[in-house]
């Protein structure tokens, strides 16, 4: 048994995660669509079935156990009759005190109550779990279970799409074991578990699907293999979401990961991005620039890309002609030209063709080698803006980067015009953050008389405390002072050392952006060590030199 529509959409009103205007809104869309209510609203307002099973146990002060948390009670389990536990899924669980949990999906079913109290005749807590997760627990521990029934592959791809989607995804992780297959979301930056456990059978279905569609060999399974796909959710209406798969052997079997590309950012502006002011004028000054190179740096998955569309998108594309060569081509941007790279078109001549199209303004997905940035470099110095990116810490390093790459230093330092080096870090929820009275631990100006807030936890965030995620960037503007220091061949360490209010640090900006309530000091804390500087710097100040 599970919680009935209404029992559901009540708890989200309740949490404010609806408002009856929306309720009423999504009736209507269901009907059109010939799909349930709980479906539309997940689709629409990106709600999974976790958070409303959530709102239900925070309404009725019930603890609600995620898949991870659903631990049975070995001696319980044997106790209690299968069939029951099937029927009305139940599952005994001890939590990490020892205390006994029934974990239920409908808390009103007395009848269920009422028989393991007479079964056991031990004291419990009631608490709530959804039914996907409780089924795939049930499946798994007992031995009498009724055999499966025949699984479609298309549906398991189907439904594992559509908890990514509604949980707003940015990867899926499908991980062999011993007896089937795990399967984990990365929700801000943060991985979940996906809420339903495969058997061998499912796995071997659910990876099978995927090289399918990914135009991968089945039949090889000793080796890794990259591919890629568009993929529409069926009877949802969305656009087609494009992935990007990789495979690796594994003692228990293949291992994929898919990336969810532009699932996250959207079609973000330079202005959503939450800059400092004064930095988002920077930028937009440097992309009025007729020629030079635009850099952002910073680890896989950091948002890199994100930031490139965003300086895209503050360009008019009907006077100005826009060329993008990327691997893969993440986002879609009109009046503009996009070229992908594959086994006959690489980075370098792509970009040497770009050349012969009379462009203005040049994208490069990411400088690898040298062939790459020497072109790149070249077209910066002919009268065009170039924008890329590259893998370092930080802004400044970004020259010694390059140099790895043998670039000479008077090309660097002719062409780079504006580093930009990020991270993420998770946004605090808004309707559940709490203002944080307690000393701060760091003593600088730009937290004195800021109101700071800490995450607290509600069903909108699953108990997290923070919802999304939000950058933090660090700025590196090259005029001339800096660029002799480039020319003449100085080391990071002396270019960040002289930088001054050429540089906007990263742990400067984790600071701004803590200061303006978007994310807490606790998150940004890990930053202060890693990013730690001796060049003398006003890290209290927020200013920049525009």
């Amino acid at each position: 048994m599970a919680i009935n529509e209404a029992t559901l959409i009540n708890a989200a009103t309740h949490a404010n995660l609806l408002t009856i205007d929306a309720v009423n809104q999504a009736r209507k869309v269901a009907r059109r669509d010939r799909l349930s209510v709980i479906d539309t609203i997940g689709r629409d307002h990106r709600l999974p079935r976790a958070v409303l099973y959530q709102a239900v146990a925070e309404q009725r002060k019930l603890p609600f156990l995620t898949l991870s948390k659903l631990l049975p009670d070995d001696d319980l389990l044997q106790r209690l009759p299968a069939t029951l536990l099937q029927r009305r899924l139940l599952l005994p669980v001890r939590d990490k005190q020892g205390q006994l949990l029934l974990a239920m999906s409908d808390p009103d079913d007395q009848v269920a109550i009422d028989t393991v109290k007479r079964v056991v005749n031990t004291p419990f807590t009631l608490a709530l779990a959804e039914p996907i997760s409780l089924k795939s627990v049930l499946k798994c521990e007992l031995q009498n279970s009724a055999p499966d029934e025949e699984q479609d592959p298309i549906a398991l791809f189907d439904e594992l799409m559509k908890e990514a989607y509604v949980c707003n995804a940015s990867d899926i992780h499908l991980k062999p074991e011993k007896n089937g297959l795990k399967a984990a979301l990365r929700v801000d930056g943060k991985l979940i578990p996906y809420p339903k456990l495969l058997n061998e059978h499912e796995a071997s279905l659910l990876i099978n699907r995927v090289k399918v569609l990914a135009g991968l060999d089945i039949s090889e399974q000793r080796m890794p293999q990259d591919g890629g796909f568009a993929y529409e959710i069926s009877d949802w209406n969305l656009s087609a979401h494009e992935l990007r798969v990789a495979t690796l052997p594994s003692r228990w079997g293949e291992r994929i990961t898919l990336r969810l590309l532009g699932q996250e950012s959207g079609a973000l502006s330079l202005k959503q991005l939450d800059l400092n002011p004064l930095v988002l004028e920077r930028i937009r000054k440097v992309l009025t620039y007729p020629h030079g190179m635009v850099l952002v740096t910073g680890p896989t998955g950091s948002g890199k890309s994100t930031t490139l569309y965003a300086a895209l998108r503050e360009i008019d594309r009907t006077e100005y002609n826009v060329l993008t060569v990327e691997d893969p081509i993440e986002q879609l941007l009109t009046d503009a030209t996009q070229v992908q790279t594959g086994v006959k078109i690489s980075f370098s001549e792509a970009l040497r063709s770009f050349l012969r199209h009379d462009p203005d303004i040049i994208l490069v997905g990411e400088i690898r080698d040298q062939e790459t940035a020497e072109t790149a470099m070249k077209a910066a110095m002919t009268g065009h803006l170039v924008l890329s990116t590259l893998h370092t810490n930080n802004a400044t390093s970004a020259v010694s980067r390059l140099r790895n790459m043998n670039c000479e230093n008077f090309m660097i330092a002719a062409t780079v015009q504006l580093v930009i080096a990020q991270r993420l870090a998770r946004r605090l929820c808004t309707l559940c953050r709490q203002v944080d009275d307690s000393p701060s631990p760091i003593n600088l100006p730009v937290l004195k008389d800021a109101q700071r807030y800490k995450a607290n936890g509600c069903p909108a965030c699953m108990g997290t405390g923070y919802k999304g995620r939000i950058g933090l960037h660090e700025m590196f503007w090259v005029d001339d002072d800096m660029s002799r220091l480039v020319a003449n061949g100085a080391d990071d360490h002396e270019i960040r050392m002289a930088a001054g209010k050429n540089l906007y640090s990263l742990w400067e900006d984790a600071l701004y952006k803590v200061s303006q309530g978007l994310t807490s000091l606790e998150e940004v804390m890990p930053f202060q060590e890693a990013l730690h500087e001796d060049r003398p710097t006003q890290i209290g100040s927020t200013e920049v030199t525009p």
